[in-house]
């Protein structure tokens, strides 16, 4: 029994596995940018919003800003 190998065949596959790992990498990063930004402008959100609740910096507030900041990000969806 002889097995007949056709490397034509072999260089289809492997540039169609190519394709296919380029195309998820590139989805993977678009998702990965989008993510960045959304955590980023979530930051930006939660910051302003526990200024806006303790405005003045004290040793009571500082905590409270902290809470404030933690839980703003929790709701986003986001680990603070």
């Amino acid at each position: 029994m002889t097995i007949v190998r056709n490397p034509r065949l072999y260089l289809l596959a492997f540039i169609a596995a190519s394709l296919v790992a380029s195309a998820t990498l590139a989805t993977a990063q678009q998702q990965s940018a989008q993510s960045s930004e959304a955590r980023t402008e979530a930051i930006r959100k939660c910051v302003h919003q526990a200024h806006q609740q303790y405005p003045t910096p004290s040793d009571d507030t500082i905590q409270q800003r902290y809470l404030a900041y933690v839980g703003c990000m929790s709701a986003a969806g986001f680990q603070p």
